[in-house]
């Protein structure tokens, strides 16, 4: 078992398949560093990356291209409207457990691009906008 420090750019692979698919996971993007100052839990905002497929729609926000992340191998997009605060102890236990795989850290240029589309997506939900914006101030 590898370290996993859930910081700002790490990566995680968290289960999300359909049923039929259980263990298909999701590259998700840690977009802060931990934040106790919200009800005493170390919380954490993750964007889910998603398959962009051909005739669905999707948000343009920040589409990503393979190549961008290693575990992205196709045209991909930040999901901002699943975006998710969580609590940083179960991720933690998530890695330790082998449920969530920890993977590479995106590099600074494709993280600016992801935390722009959290102001630019007009899919992204007021609570994950504050707390972001929150975040960023105490931390």
């Amino acid at each position: 078992m590898s370290l996993f420090i859930p910081c700002k750019k790490a990566t995680v692979l968290i289960p999300s398949g359909p049923k039929g698919d259980p263990n298909r996971k999701h590259l998700f993007v840690l977009l802060t560093d931990t934040d106790p100052v919200r009800s005493g839990v170390k919380n954490v905002l993750i964007v889910p990356i998603s398959s962009a497929r051909e005739g669905i729609p999707y948000d343009r926000t920040c589409v990503l291209e393979s190549g961008d992340h290693p575990f992205i191998k196709h045209r991909s997009f930040v999901s901002y409207a699943w975006s998710r605060i969580e609590d940083v102890t179960k991720i933690i236990r998530g890695v330790q457990r082998g449920q969530l795989v920890a993977h590479k850290p995106v590099n600074e240029k494709i993280f600016g691009r992801i935390c722009q589309g959290i102001n630019d997506s007009s899919q992204t939900p007021w609570e994950i906008q504050k707390f972001y914006h929150t975040s960023k101030i105490f931390l």
